[in-house]
């Protein structure tokens, strides 16, 4: 069996592997997100690439929770110590240069990792950065349209300060606005600036320091037209730097 699904992935890649990329392929029986982390520690994996599941829930008899990406890419950025790629769709050819970077900021420490990541990203591929962060509107008809305008320039602000991390050689922009729920008004600006990448960084407990995915990653993963990256370990972009 094992040796039937390894002819069966070569066939299915490989027009994708014609341009000389060096792979290896692996079949593994057994739980698929324990393996995939195993995998990626034991041959020390800079990125894993992986997409929700689409069809299997068809396939079993059993309905498909929306706005998920499913168990496996769940357990995988929850425990891997590299940044992971989410790709939910088949992508153009000429939007995988990601000559435009868009990054989800909360001002949380996975967050301004996922910038670095970003950064570093552009440096190499020459991309245009887009940063966003989305202003909490309170259900209170007690906040004002001046409370409103008065949050969003204190946090434009802090996002302007934020971004003077990143070389003034890189282009880019950064713009604050208000809403309820991140992932839609991340999947709003991402689609306004044409974005071909999507970065994010899940959420962190600090005092216990374990991390999970959280609703906005969650949310963007599963409807995004574009791959999404998503950082959990800010020591995975020590990496980047060796």
């Amino acid at each position: 069996m094992v040796e039937t699904v390894k002819k069966e992935i070569h066939n299915t890649c490989a027009k994708a592997l014609e341009s000389g990329v060096s792979y290896e392929i692996k079949v593994i029986p057994g739980f698929p997100f324990k393996e995939v982390l195993r995998w990626a520690r034991k041959a020390g994996i800079d990125l894993v690439l992986m997409g929700p599941h689409t069809g299997r829930a068809k396939e079993l008899g059993v309905i498909r929770v929306s706005a998920t990406i499913g168990s496996s890419v769940q357990g995988v950025v929850k425990h891997v110590h590299c940044p992971v790629m989410i790709v939910n769709r088949t992508i153009p050819e000429e939007n995988l240069k990601f000559k435009k970077i868009m990054v989800g900021i909360d001002f949380s420490e996975s967050c301004k990792s996922a910038l670095l990541f970003a950064i570093k990203s552009a440096q190499t591929i020459d991309s245009k950065l887009y940063v966003f962060h989305m202003a909490p509107v309170p259900p209170s008809p007690r906040y004002t349209q001046t409370d409103y305008e008065k949050d969003v320039d204190t946090l434009k602000k802090r996002l302007e300060k934020l971004c003077q991390m990143i070389p003034k050689q890189i282009r880019h922009e950064f713009n604050v606005w208000g809403g309820v729920q991140p992932h839609i008004e991340i999947l709003k600006y991402a689609a306004e600036k044409d974005v071909d990448l999507i970065v994010l960084g899940s959420h962190t407990k600090e005092k216990s320091g374990k991390w999970y995915v959280g609703s906005a990653v969650e949310g963007v993963s599963f409807r995004a037209g574009c791959p999404v990256v998503v950082i959990s370990d800010p020591k995975a972009l020590l990496k980047i730097d060796d």
